[in-house]
């Protein structure tokens, strides 16, 4: 996962997205996605606690300013951190990914 803050406070958040299932042909130009769509999780967390989800049909999410100056101005944590889980229409929730975030 990468993040980037754009000059307006928004944190752009990307990651790679992965296959489940035949993902092993390493010469295609993109690997199958293997599930149903493509969807995901999003989860805001202070000090571990999820204070905001979100899903998305990208592999990018924006956790723009304005939330996230009402998030700061509800909690006053030590840690902030972004999680994305792959989401899966006969699995749920893949195990997520975190970033921590400033």
């Amino acid at each position: 996962m990468c993040q980037r803050t754009g000059a307006n406070g928004d944190i752009e958040v990307t990651w790679v997205r992965r296959s489940r299932l035949g993902g092993d042909d390493f010469e295609a130009a993109e690997i199958p996605l293997g599930e149903v769509c493509e969807a995901y999780q999003i989860s805001v967390m202070a000090d571990d606690e999820t204070i905001y989800q979100s899903q998305t049909n990208a592999a990018h999410w924006t956790y723009e300013a304005s939330l996230r100056a009402q998030h700061l101005a509800a909690y006053e944590p030590q840690h902030w951190h972004i999680g994305v889980a792959q989401l899966s229409a006969t699995q749920g929730a893949g195990y997520p990914s975190r970033i921590s975030i400033n």
